[in-house]
């Protein structure tokens, strides 16, 4: 198996070595706009699915059910991407926290930064492909984690987003390769030649409110943005989203049978060992190729984030001192992954770090594609961080409250950011130019 994995980080690193020179910041982040449909549709597919190990956790407690909450929202919001993309892709930011620097000013971009950075600093990806690496090297969890970060390390100084794109098509490939194998080899050895109904445990009841809230996270997706402004026409964004929504649907169709052809398992790995050992190898490979597509992909937006648009570096021209930005970066992600959640799921990760930045973000960046919602430069900081607090007490719920607001606290960060818009916006304005 370890020489799977080293053939495996060979390729890995020569396609990143590869590569071209970059002379200038917008080539670093989207390669010109001068990637292709085909790539845009491959690293946008496979880097939106690094949250892998979680996906068949849900679907194995849950049965088939689990797609109205891991699926069906994502797909319904990404498809709004097909209208909204063109308002984006004319934008001439480079980055999100940008689009808030040309609206409403440097220091809200500083703090959309902030929350962008937070919630999308790859702890859990990290966590995860610690975890593949762990079962499949047979190594304790806090090497695995020190070889990921690495790996995960690496694109961000080799190379820009065109690099990562390559990487992505490679690993776009195992994945569906793998998981089609997979998923007809588990076909072939069911016992029933049809999806079978699987029954959900009691014990799992699904807040299908909280779930679908969270997949408003794809309207402030960086990563999203990113491959939005890397087509080359307004127009190649209906299909750039169109040919992703068609890979989506159809990796959560294999994931489906291969959970469903495999009854009574709680997780990927307790599926793996229904499998023989020689598809074992490829099913780690596959899992790592998600894992890592993600993982790559946020590190190097959240490493830009403080480069750029906290510190106001171009990542080029000081390559040194992105280097030591990016460095510090790999440092915390490895001590929150290996140490602080090291005993949790994926799951409770991903409910800690969502809700403050989908509450704090949603409505202020809809306003810089959409000026009838678009808050004032006066209050956009106090808009920012009034629903994020209000999220994070219900989050940390110093009362021990249990009720629908600390069960489900992106609805109140929403609905205070909401009323803050409609406060601010209509009443609050509407009384000020009566006074004048």
């Amino acid at each position: 198996m370890i020489f799977g994995f080293i053939a495996f980080a060979l390729i890995y690193i020569f396609l990143l070595l590869n590569r071209s020179n970059h002379d200038q910041k917008k080539d670093y982040l989207f390669g010109s706009r001068k990637i292709g449909v085909f790539p845009l549709v491959a690293t946008l597919c496979v880097s939106q699915y690094g949250w892998i190990n979680g996906v068949f956790e849900v679907y194995c407690l849950s049965g088939p059910k689990a797609w109205f909450i891991l699926s069906l929202p994502y797909l319904l919001f990404n498809f709004l991407w097909i209208i909204l993309g063109k308002y984006l892709h004319q934008k001439s930011s480079r980055t999100t926290p940008g689009l808030f620097l040309d609206h409403y000013g440097r220091k809200a971009q500083v703090l959309a930064s902030i929350f962008l950075s937070l919630i999308f600093a790859p702890v859990m990806y990290l966590h995860m492909g610690a975890d593949v690496l762990s079962h499949a090297l047979q190594i304790d969890f806090k090497w695995s984690g020190l070889l990921f970060v690495l790996l995960t390390f690496l694109p961000t100084i080799l190379g820009g987003f065109k690099q990562l794109v390559k990487v992505d098509l490679m690993l776009f490939i195992f994945t569906y390769v793998i998981l089609i194998g997979v998923a007809t080899y588990s076909f072939n050895n069911s016992s029933s030649s049809t999806i079978p109904t699987i029954s959900s445990p009691t014990n799992t009841e699904i807040n299908y409110t909280q779930w679908w809230l969270l997949a408003l996270i794809v309207f402030i997706d960086p990563s999203i943005h990113q491959r939005l402004w890397a087509g080359n026409q307004t127009k190649s964004i209906k299909k750039i989203m169109g040919g992703a929504l068609i890979f989506w649907i159809l990796f959560d169709l294999l994931v489906i049978g291969i959970v469903v052809w495999n009854p009574d398992k709680a997780n990927i790995f307790e599926i793996m060992q229904a499998m023989p050992q020689e598809l074992n190898y490829f099913i780690y490979i596959f899992l790592f190729s998600v894992i890592l597509s993600t993982a790559n992909t946020y590190f190097n937006l959240v490493s830009n984030n403080f480069s750029i648009d906290i510190f106001n570096i171009n990542p080029v021209k000081s390559k040194k001192i992105h280097l030591l930005i990016a460095i510090l970066l790999g440092i915390i992600c490895y001590g929150l992954s290996t140490f602080v959640y090291a005993q949790s799921s994926v799951i409770e990760i991903l409910f800690d770090l969502f809700p403050v930045a989908i509450s704090a973000l949603l409505i202020p960046f809809l306003g810089t594609l959409w000026p009838a919602i678009r808050s004032s430069r006066k209050t956009i900081l106090i808009h920012m961080s009034i629903p994020a607090l209000v999220c994070l007490f219900l989050q940390i719920n110093p009362m021990n409250w249990h009720n629908f607001a600390t069960s489900t606290p992106v609805a109140i960060g929403l609905v205070v950011s909401l009323l803050m818009l409609i406060f601010v916006k209509f009443l609050w304005q509407e009384q000020n130019e009566t006074k004048n």
